[in-house]
This record gives structure tokens, sequence and C-alpha cells, in this order.
């Protein structure tokens, strides 16, 4: 019936491809998989989409066929980002295989997302530097504001992770001022499963820590939590309560992070997301390790870790080694035996750069204690 095809494409999607018709079938596998993220709920969305796909790869490579596959490649590659994190397994095999599809096309518009997705699954820092100085020279091949805005996007976090603080501020900047001049809120479900504004202010509420100055830090760490909460996209949600839960591990807010990590732990597990499930297992156990009982929270700690080893996403690593040392100290574990050895090279300097901010963090707060002290009483 017209109604139920309506309401339920998925039903039209499905009766299409058990007839052998999958390139008619696929743009209503589209339509169910988009409307399953605009509900969050990205297992079914990746199920649907999936579908489509397979049949489609059951099929002779047309120039139609492979165009819709990169069609569909292109939603189901965030939401595999968002399930399982870039490193996992469907994510490295999605964007391999459609990554190579449009370098054997000639160049459009919809491979974007796909090359963003390369990006985004480079397996560390140097190869994430380089991949993404091949997509801001394509961009500026086109001279598109939306390619451009995601061009500084995957380069603002390629050189936040090598230690390059200055050209990270630069790309925000000039991300940024493209945001506000256009409606990109659709990138999110087309570029690693967030949205690049909230990303962009997440990440500057960091740096602009570093630099010490403080209260602009909270300003930008606030605004990417609203800015997440108006647009109400899941994954943008969540890397905004990423973001600020770093944040407040480096100022050392000890009660927001308990707060915030639980937070997090829920929401997660309630939408099956085992990337930031992983870290917020192991925020909860360095706030465990160090207020409450160091054991079971380097317990909890260590368990995140492995879960994201599993899932091969190490994203932040070097700064959860620093956390992990803390939690081991807060234990009375030998100093010792901190695994520092298996930090991947092209991660080095990300490391020296997180024990760094570590050393700050803890002057930081002591700091802020003396001077609490020696404030007058009012």
């Amino acid at each position: 019936e017209p109604e139920t095809v309506t309401q339920q494409p998925e039903a039209m999607a499905l009766h299409l491809t058990q007839a052998g018709l999958a390139a008619e079938a696929a743009s209503w596998w589209l339509e169910a998989g988009r409307r399953s993220l605009a509900r969050s709920a990205l297992t079914e969305a990746t199920r649907l989409l999936r579908r489509g796909l397979d049949a489609l790869e059951r099929e002779a490579a047309t120039p139609e066929n492979l165009a819709l596959r990169i069609e569909l490649s292109a939603l189901l590659g965030p939401a595999y980002i968002g399930l399982h994190g870039p490193g996992s397994k469907e994510a490295q095999e999605l964007y391999t295989r459609a990554s190579g599809i449009c370098q054997n096309l000639p160049d459009a518009p919809g491979h974007f997302p796909i090359y963003w997705g390369w990006w985004r699954v480079a397996p560390d820092f140097a190869t994430h530097i380089q991949r993404s100085r091949v997509f801001l020279e394509r961009a500026r091949a086109h001279g598109d504001p939306e390619f451009m805005l995601e061009a500084h996007h995957c380069n603002w976090a390629s050189h936040y992770h090598a230690g390059d603080f200055a050209a990270c501020c630069d790309h925000i900047e000039a991300g940024l001022t493209i945001y506000q001049q256009g409606d990109y809120r659709h990138h999110a479900r087309l570029y690693g499963n967030h949205d690049p504004k909230v990303c962009a202010l997440g990440e500057r509420a960091q740096l602009l820590w570093m630099q010490g100055r403080l209260t602009a830090a909270l300003a930008d760490e606030a605004d990417s939590i609203a800015w997440a909460e108006r647009l109400d996209h899941l994954g943008s949600r969540v890397h905004a309560m990423d973001f600020a839960l770093l944040h407040r591990v480096y100022r050392r807010d000890y009660s927001i992070v308990f707060d915030e990590a639980g937070r997090l732990a829920t929401f997660t597990s309630e939408y099956g997301l085992d990337d930031h499930r992983a870290r917020a297992l192991i925020f909860r156990g360095w706030i465990m390790a160090m207020r409450e009982d160091a054991e079971r929270g380097l317990a909890t700690l260590q368990e995140g870790l492995k879960r994201q080893r599993d899932i091969n996403t190490t994203e932040d690593y070097p700064v959860y080694i620093c956390l992990l040392a803390e939690a081991l100290a807060a234990a009375q574990a030998a100093a010792l035996h901190l695994p520092l050895r298996r930090v991947p090279g092209g991660q080095r300097m990300f490391a020296i750069s997180a024990i760094l901010i570590g050393v700050i963090g803890i002057f930081y707060v002591r700091r802020r204690s003396a001077r609490k002290k020696s404030a007058p009483a009012r």
C-alpha cells in the first residue's frame, strides 16, 4: 500500500531487493537509513544501509552501481565510526573499499565524505597529517566552502594530535568562519558522525586551557555542548561530552569528571557506542582511583583501555596512559611498570604533549588551592 511504502521505505527496499532489483532498491534503503539516523538509531541504520550495499556488491560494477555504492557508503561509514570507532574492522573495510572506488572514477562532490572517512580511519597520526593535506588540496581545487570546511576539520584534528597547536588553531578559526556563513548542520551525518562546529569549539577549549586562558576555555566548552544539544544529534552530543571530560580532567575538576563520566557511560551504553563507552570507563576508572577506591578504579580504567584495543581505536591514548600512571600511583603500583613503550612512534609527540599537560594540570590545581588558602576571609 502507498501509505506503508511512505512510512516504511525498508519494506519497498526489501521487496525490490528480493526481486533482484538492487539498483532500484538502493534509493529506498537510503531513505530508510536516513530516517534511522535521524532517530539516532545507528545500529538499525547500519543494518539497513548494509543490506542495500550488499545487494549492489553482488551486481555488475556499472557506473550507476558504483555511484550508488558510494552514496550508501557515505552514510554507513559515519554510523560505523559512531558505533565502533574509526579503527574498527567495519569502518576500515568500508572506507578502504569505497575510497578505492572513488579513485577509479572521475572526481565528484559525492566522493568528499568518502575521502574524509579515509582520512579518519588512518592508522597513525603521521598518516593523518598526510591524508589531511591531500584532502585540503582536493578541496582547494574544487573551491567549494562546504569541502573547505571539512578540509579544515580534518586538518585541525590532525595537527592537534601531532602537537602543532598553532596550525590547529589556524584551521579551527578558518573552519568556524566558513561554518558561520552557511548551514552545515547536515555534515554531522556525513563526516565522522559529529558536527564540525561542535568539534572546533571542543578542541579549542583544550587549546585555550593550555594557553592559560581558563575563562575562555570554559566558554568554548559550554558553547560546544550547547550547540550539540541544539542540533540534537547523538554523535555530536557524545563528541562534546568527550571533549568536556578531557578538559575537566586537565583542570582537575574531580566532581564534574565523576558526574559526567557516569553520564557518558549511561548514554553510550543506551545507544551501543563501543568507542565512547570505552572512553567513559577510562574516565570513570581514573576518577574512582583518584577519589574513591584505587584498586577498583584502576581495574575499570584498564578495562576501558582493553575495550579500546579490542576495537583497534586508541585515540587520545597518550593522555589515557597519563591517567593510567596516576591510577597506578594511587594504587601504589611501581611507576617503572608504565607501558610507555607501547605508544606508537607516530604518537610520540602527542605523548610528550600529554605528559606536559598532566604536569601543568597538577601545577594549576595546586596553585588554585594555594590561592584559596591565602585569600583573605570575607
